[in-house]
């Protein structure tokens, strides 16, 4: 991938070849892929309307279980594309070249843990025709376990299905979209860029904002895609290092360069707000298990981006006697400018 300059995200080629062209592009990028990647796949085959229609491909992150390759083989039986790398790129990257491989003139980068539900394709076709200035169309989602049962719904953004008003003000506050429910013109990466490279757990949000600063977006009420949580995930495992709240203020800090003024204030609000209690939440789970160095280290986390008086009433709300401890001490070593902003709180 060309940088278009420094610090901008990724430029995606366009395709030299535009007279054969399917409508759809389902791209999975994968990284030692387990049993879900087949489940994926079979959630698309069962939609499949055939390769003049839409491309199927798998696009892997030279996973050292080798494991899709053999996936796409068992399951794909020939209509499933197989894309290998000898280096690995990073989250990323590999996104970006499942956007360049792309052939359709809509793409759906589905991660190899997702899974749609029958209708989807169909459903996320409308706006083609409905709403031709649409630049993407997004549905609602369940989030799923490792078992598949269904945890939760996102938000219903609109009781019908159709573009979404004022919908730059709502993104740009939250992460309300997860990869698996949401599908892009090609021709709109080619135009603002891929993801981010220098983003590992905003990536996304921060190419939702940045799609809906510049066009309208579908919404389909209807729960058509599931995104799966479990340990083993990518949003787990950058959790578990601690890398979240960080990545949450850059992508922020990101946003607000292009966002227009009115919006600017509250970008990333209900992100960082949700983030923080996260990390507050790990941190008082910690110190209920004797690990004091690390709950110390979640808060100190916090402390770099927030004012301690934004959160300060979260952490009296603390079950464990040693969290109020060890942020007292914390307190202490910040000071009197420190102490008394909480005491203002």
């Amino acid at each position: 991938m060309v940088s278009l300059k420094e610090n901008s995200p990724p430029r995606i080629p366009s395709l030299a070849d535009q007279s054969t062209r399917p409508f759809w592009s389902v791209m999975i990028p994968t990284y030692n892929s387990g049993d879900w990647l087949e489940v994926a796949l079979k959630s698309v085959l069962d939609q499949d309307p055939g390769p003049d229609r839409m491309q199927i491909a798998v696009v892997d992150d030279a996973s050292p279980n080798k494991a899709a390759e053999a996936t796409v083989k068992r399951v794909g039986g020939g209509r499933v594309e197989f894309h290998g790398h000898d280096q690995n790129a990073g989250l990323a990257s590999n996104w970006n070249r499942c956007l360049a491989l792309s052939r359709g003139r809509w793409v759906h980068v589905l991660h190899q843990d997702d899974f749609v539900l029958p209708g989807f394709y169909e459903r996320l076709a409308r706006p083609d025709k409905e709403c031709p200035a649409a630049a993407s169309a997004f549905c609602q989602f369940s989030i799923v376990d490792e078992l598949g049962n269904w945890c939760a719904l996102s938000k219903l953004e609109r009781r019908t299905a159709g573009p979404l008003e004022n919908w730059l003000g709502q993104i740009s506050r939250r992460q309300a979209i997860h990869c698996p429910a949401v599908v892009v013109k090609r021709e709109v990466y080619e135009q603002i860029g891929g993801f981010r490279d220098d983003l590992c757990f905003v990536l996304d949000w921060e190419m939702w904002v940045r799609i809906a600063t510049k066009f309208p977006v579908w919404y389909e009420p209807t729960v058509m895609a599931c995104y799966r949580t479990h340990d083993s995930n990518e949003t787990s495992r950058l959790k578990s290092l601690g890398r979240t709240l960080a990545d949450v203020h850059a992508g922020v800090e990101i946003v607000r360069r292009y966002l227009p003024l009115e919006f600017r204030g509250l970008a990333g609000s209900e992100l960082i707000d949700g983030e923080r209690g996260r990390v507050m939440e790990e941190a008082v789970r910690l110190l209920d298990q004797g690990d004091r160095l690390g709950a110390l280290g979640l808060v100190r986390e916090v402390c770099r981006y927030e004012p301690l008086r934004r959160f300060s009433r979260s952490v009296l709300r603390a079950r464990s006697r040693a969290a109020l401890m060890s942020v007292g001490e914390l307190m202490d070593s910040r000071g009197k400018r420190t102490r008394d902003a909480t005491t203002e709180a």
